[in-house]
């Protein structure tokens, strides 16, 4: 006795796949200058954190001091068991020949203030801060290079 196997094709439509092909697009900081890109006047740019008398000090500013004539500040203390007496900040050179040197206002949780932007800038500036407290004035600085010409 034989037994035969019968397989009934089955047949089951499946839409065709359509290929959508999105282009990419990768701009190196250089490209991105020539692409027009410009730092707006309310950019908030984070210039990362340090230690600073004790502290560990986060800095934000708000514009470009290649483009502005002052720059908002707001700053805040990592984990603060204390208050400074102070804390001031300046645009420029280490020395602050040629800048002015503003006193932050404390909020609910930062210190925020405006500092003036030396013209001309000079070469290496940087954002400096400054903080006060009773063992005396201690200073760091944050760059304000992003990578693409001004």
């Amino acid at each position: 006795m034989r037994t035969l196997l019968y397989l009934a094709a089955l047949t089951v439509a499946v839409p065709t796949a359509v290929e959508v092909l999105v282009p990419t697009v990768s701009l190196t900081r250089a490209a991105f200058a020539e692409e027009g890109h410009k730092h707006g006047k309310d950019e908030k740019r984070k210039l990362g954190r340090q230690s600073i008398a004790g502290y560990t000090v986060s800095v934000i500013i708000v514009g470009d001091p290649h483009e502005e004539k002052s720059i908002d500040f707001d700053v805040k203390l990592i984990d603060a068991k204390t208050e400074p007496k102070a804390i001031r900040v300046w645009i420029g050179t280490e020395d602050g020949a040629g800048s002015t040197k503003a006193a932050l206002t404390k909020k609910t949780t930062t210190y925020v203030g405006v500092a003036a932007v030396p013209s001309p800038l000079p070469a290496g500036s940087k954002v400096w801060v400054e903080i006060e407290t009773d063992a005396g004035t201690n200073s760091g600085s944050y760059s304000i290079e992003d990578g693409h010409k001004h």
